[in-house]
């Protein structure tokens, strides 16, 4: 093994290794837990005062490897929280209070942030085609409803270089 820079290394041995591994794994659910009992309460104080500065703030102390768009979704799905999709906006606050939705404590707990958005397995494979139709579909719902799409010259580019590889 050759190492080009001066490296230190803090396991040297298998050991050391495995113990540093088991306590990941257990710091890691004690975070998830953590994280867990914290939003449920956020979602109940929302639900209460209307006050999203919470959400934002333990949104913002997640770690940069923690899967926030997972908890994000997650509240969406059972707080009164919208994303703010404002581009003016949006980077100050990007959470709104979703007045009309429904809290759902219960489904909250049944369905931890942590198991709500999975992340996919390494090994999946990339499908060119079926994401380039994702995204035609969803520029043709864009403009079908009335939206502004930038790029339209691009899309079209696109949408006739698709047309003729499937003509040959």
């Amino acid at each position: 093994m050759t190492i080009k820079a001066a490296v230190s290394v803090k396991f040297t041995n298998s050991a050391d290794i495995d113990k540093a591994i088991a306590s990941i794994k257990s710091r890691g659910a004690k975070l998830d837990a953590d994280i867990q009992a914290c939003a449920l309460s956020i979602l109940a104080h929302i639900d209460k005062h209307g006050d999203i500065t919470k959400f934002t703030a333990l949104y913002d102390a997640m770690p940069k490897g923690s899967r926030r768009n997972a908890l994000v979704a997650w509240a969406c799905e059972f707080g009164k929280i919208a994303v703010n999709l404002e581009p003016e906006t949006k980077k100050l606050k990007p959470f709104l209070f979703k007045r009309d939705a429904e809290t759902d404590l219960a489904g909250a707990a049944e369905k931890p942030w942590f198991e709500f958005k999975p992340e996919k397995p390494v090994d999946e494979e990339f499908d060119f085609a079926a994401q380039l139709q994702r995204l035609l579909q969803k520029a043709q719902k864009a403009q079908d409803a009335g939206k502004t799409v930038k790029g339209l010259d691009m899309l079209k580019k696109v949408m006739d270089a698709a047309g003729s590889v499937a003509e040959a």
